[in-house]
This record gives structure tokens, sequence and C-alpha cells, in this order.
């Protein structure tokens, strides 16, 4: 889990968490957008700015093009039309959901 010294894992963690929309179809897309994050992070706290730049240069794009998958900028959200605030979650059709998964899953 994200901590202070991981701002931008903190800031995808939370981004993940107010996200409703996500189903656990978008784990692996979820662990994904996590990995970029810790990737960012870890770079800033080597201290290393050639590191630092080749974290930007690199897992910075793949990180946006993985959040706008998940509907996690403005962008992604108004094509989804989802709104960016929590959204009240109705518990019968949350109940549905879950149930429909597992009956495709197994």
């Amino acid at each position: 889990m994200a901590d202070e010294s991981s701002p931008l894992a903190a800031a995808v963690e939370k981004s993940l968490r107010a996200a409703t929309w996500l189903t656990e179809a978008d784990e692996a897309t979820k662990e994904l957008a996590r990995g970029y994050a810790a990737y960012v992070d870890a770079a800033h706290a080597a201290a290393d700015a050639e590191l630092i730049h080749k974290a930007y240069s690199v897992a910075g794009p793949n990180l946006h093009k993985t959040l706008t998958s998940l509907g996690l900028n403005p962008e992604a959200r108004k094509e989804l039309g989802v709104k960016g605030e929590a959204q009240e979650v109705d518990p019968i059709d949350e109940l549905k959901r879950k149930r429909a998964g597992r009956a495709q899953a197994g």
C-alpha cells in the first residue's frame, strides 16, 4: 500500500477506490496502473535524475493510457458517461452485478 514516500502510488490508489464503475474484471489493469506508479515513485526515491527522466518517459505515458482505459481522467469519464465524484450504488444492483460476475466465472 502507498504512503507519503510514494505520492503517485497513493494518488492512483485513491483514484482506484473512487472508481465505483470498475469491476473484478479490471483487477489486472488496476495492478498495471499500480506498478507504473510504483516505478515512478521508486525513481524519485532513488533521487537519480536520469532514472526519474526514464520513469516519466516510459512509465508516464503508459500510466496515462492505463488510467484512461479505467476511466480515471476527465476525458475518459466523459466518454464513459460517468461522474468524477463517488456515485451512490444501489445495494440490489451491486448484488446483481456480483452474482452475474460469479455466474460468468464458474
